[in-house]
């Protein structure tokens, strides 16, 4: 287990948390090593991990003689956010190779489970601080590691639901239409893309994103929920409704549980994450609330008044 130390400047200078903090949370925690911000990596860190017996790898560092000094200093290894570029990637495995005295199969292997458990150490940390509604925080993780690895698809997506929290929807999209040119048709993207439009309160290109999801995957109650609602907005009544009881039958058949299919890199509206049962009630009652707003427009009174009963049941606050 390694622990991501992400580097913060101190107000009268040099960097938080102090070494000696790092050092012996890791210690106590018998954690394996350390993942180091490169702007904070300092003599004294790189000495107190050595003493402790802690691994030290040292991101993001995309020059060949800063990766060189590093080694030499005592980095086990070294991070690059490039990969894929010929020209750095080989000679970062080099450097390394040459100071640690390892063969080239062995570096490679080395430099390769380096920058997966880095990268997904990201994307972790950044699930962790959007649970605990840290957006900024996370947005900061979530970027990282899409600088790390810009062709994951789910990186990108959670970057975007971030930017979409802290209000920053022309950002958001940006992100997830890249997600979609890695995924083509992705339902969470597509999704995604809708509730951008509609917070925007562009209801017309929400309900077409939210179209297109439902036509890959028609199975899920929240997305025909996210359709319902924006049809509602639109005046679209009738067909508003049906989608709306569609979500509920879906909904109260067990289908919340299986929102969407659990990823291949773990994104934020995972249920296993960021949805817990408090939220789950939300939705559901925010889905009676627009039922009760189809029933008021088709003039019948018992039918809104029992949806919105049972949206105060659902979710009393």
């Amino acid at each position: 287990v390694l622990w991501l130390v992400k580097a913060r400047r101190r107000p009268g200078g040099g960097f938080r948390p102090h070494p000696r903090d790092i050092v012996a949370t890791a210690r106590d925690n018998h954690l394996d090593g350390l993942g180091l911000d490169r702007r904070g990596v300092n003599d004294d860190i790189m000495a107190a991990a050595r003493a402790a017996g802690l691994a030290v790898y040292v991101w993001t560092v995309d020059n060949q003689a800063e990766a060189r000094q590093l080694v030499e200093r005592g980095a086990t290894g070294i991070i690059t956010n490039r990969p894929d570029k010929a020209g750095t990637y080989p000679q970062f495995r080099q450097t390394v190779n040459s100071v640690g005295g390892r063969t080239a199969g062995e570096g490679r292997r080395f430099l390769d489970d380096c920058f997966a458990i880095l990268k997904d150490a990201l994307n972790l940390m950044g699930l962790a601080r959007y649970a605990q509604r840290e957006f900024e925080e996370a947005r900061e993780l979530f970027a990282s590691a899409v600088e790390m690895a810009p062709n994951v698809a789910e990186f990108r997506y959670n970057l975007a639901s971030t930017l979409l929290k802290l209000g920053r929807p022309e950002e958001a999209r940006y992100e997830l239409r890249q997600a979609l040119e890695l995924r083509p048709q992705w339902v969470r993207a597509l999704m995604k893309l809708g509730e951008t439009f509609e917070k925007d309160g562009d209801y017309e290109v929400a309900e077409r994103y939210y179209r297109q999801a439902l036509n890959q995957d028609s199975t899920h109650a929240v997305l025909w929920h996210c359709y319902g609602r924006v049809l509602v907005d639109r005046g679209k009544i009738n067909s508003g409704y049906v989608a709306l009881r569609r979500a509920l039958d879906l909904w109260e058949r067990g289908r919340r549980h299986q929102y969407l299919p659990s990823e291949r890199v773990s994104v934020v509206d995972d249920w296993r994450f960021c949805r817990p049962e408090e939220v789950q009630r939300r939705e559901q009652a925010e889905m009676y609330v627009y039922l009760g707003k189809a029933y008021a427009a088709k003039g019948d009174q018992k039918g809104m008044d029992r949806a919105f009963r049972r949206a105060l049941s659902t979710s009393p606050t």
